[in-house]
């Protein structure tokens, strides 16, 4: 399929290889009462190893890096422990003041659908199911 062509985007983000790792399960659910409205009210589904992997692997040359669903801080602290400059936004009060309690960062109270995003040159985030599909399909 030649460049140009508006199929041709579609196609290889179908076919497109991706790395798969495999990380051992972090068992913070446990005990925890699964028929609450938020599967993620209590912990964050996004491994520490992988915010390393992300850094250590796709983003080490990218300067400044963008995260439209910035949760709880876990990749903004690995972001500056890699000396990355980070800009995360989040539409959850909640997890604005979880990532400055627990990881002393400051995510924006901002929403990626609707709000300017800044200049970036990597993209990395962990999106709340359904929602990245959906701003894909909207994009």
């Amino acid at each position: 399929m030649p460049d140009g062509d508006p199929q041709y985007s579609r196609y290889i983000y179908k076919v497109m290889p991706v790395s798969v790792v495999d990380v051992a399960a972090q068992k913070k659910r446990i005990g925890e009462n699964h028929t609450s409205t938020s599967s993620r009210a209590n912990y964050s589904p996004f491994p520490t190893e992988v915010a390393d992997l992300c850094y250590e692997f796709f983003l080490r040359e990218k300067r400044r890096i963008f995260d439209p669903f910035a949760g709880w801080g876990e990749r903004h602290a690995k972001a500056l422990e890699y000396g990355k400059d980070y800009v995360g936004f989040d539409t959850s009060p909640e997890a604005l003041r979880r990532a400055q309690d627990e990881f002393g960062v400051l995510n924006t109270f901002a929403d990626s659908a609707t709000t300017a995003v800044p200049q970036f040159d990597g993209l990395v985030t962990c999106p709340r199911t359904g929602t990245w599909r959906s701003t894909l399909e909207t994009g």
